[in-house]
């Protein structure tokens, strides 16, 4: 796949450094020299001893309009190429600006998702056909088989998975009289149709956690900016071709922390990188350590 391909590009041009695996039998990289921030781009969950991280995903596209956004200028507002998170599973987002924009400024926060559903009037039931990515299916079934059986819900007749080729579908069969409205509202309430998502962007930098809000992200993530100083000239001029204007950018302000002394051997061999952009040529200019 096309996607994957720009997970590895020029993986085998010195791009990235390599280590021993955990025998030492073989080398692996660092990390991967992908030309897009992939950590904001694939949500992940991790729990580890004394510490935990909860990334939400968002769309490939903003992303990478995002972080060309703070390239040329680190003061831009997030807000305007990157509105909300975007997940696989779909869903709708019960969207609140301000706690969005904490969330974007902090790493931490949560927000509210919601299932998006259709009332099928010739069949008297329910299609949902979207649901928040912190739930299952077999969650959903479970949950309203209790509130069944607990006589909480009595508007159900019958509720089951039709999911198939064509993509998720839970079907919820109605009695007579049953206000479609009414119920989902009910089912929100009681059950994880409705659940919220605890952000928490901790990250490793340098092998140390640390938890940094989308703008730092883009700044210093090592998906992109931390590899941009040994990426191929070519890849980056495909990239800023995508601006309309000339500008200049100094690695060295940009990746301060990526290119001083302690991360040297961590991010590469570059140090002092200063490019001029246009929309015709991009010049480097670098000192190798001795």
């Amino acid at each position: 796949e096309p996607i994957c391909q720009e997970h590895f590009r020029d993986i085998d041009a010195d791009t990235v450094d390599f280590v021993d695996n955990y025998d030492g039998s073989m080398q692996e990289p660092v990390l991967l020299p992908t030309t897009f921030p992939n950590v904001l781009v694939s949500a992940n969950m991790g729990i580890a001893v004394g510490m935990a991280s909860n990334i939400c995903s968002f769309n490939l596209a903003e992303v990478c309009r995002t972080t060309i956004a703070l390239i040329k200028n680190p003061d831009a507002d997030l807000l305007d190429t990157l509105p909300a998170p975007d997940f696989p599973t779909g869903g709708e987002i019960l969207y609140d600006p301000a706690q969005m924009l904490q969330i974007y400024q902090t790493g931490r926060g949560s927000f509210r998702l919601r299932a998006k559903w259709r009332y099928v009037k010739e069949g008297n039931m329910i299609e949902i056909y979207e649901i928040p990515y912190t739930t299952a299916t077999e969650i959903i079934l479970d949950k309203v088989a209790e509130l069944i059986k607990a006589n909480k819900v009595r508007e159900i007749s019958d509720m089951r998975d039709e999911t198939d080729l064509n993509g998720l579908k839970l079907t919820i069969d109605l009695k007579r009289g049953a206000d479609p409205d009414k119920l989902m509202q009910k089912l929100f309430k009681t059950t994880t149709l409705q659940d919220a998502f605890g952000c928490n962007f901790n990250i490793l930098i340098a092998g140390m956690p640390r938890v940094m809000g989308i703008r730092e992200i883009s700044q210093r993530g090592e998906a992109l900016l931390l590899s941009m100083p040994k990426m191929n000239l070519e890849q980056l001029q495909k990239i800023w071709n995508l601006s309309s204007k000339p500008y200049k950018l100094s690695f060295a302000v940009q990746c301060s922390v990526a290119i001083d002394s302690t991360r040297t051997r961590t991010v590469g061999r570059v140090k002092d990188v200063e490019l001029t952009l246009d929309e015709k040529s991009i010049v480097q200019k670098g000192r190798r350590p001795s």
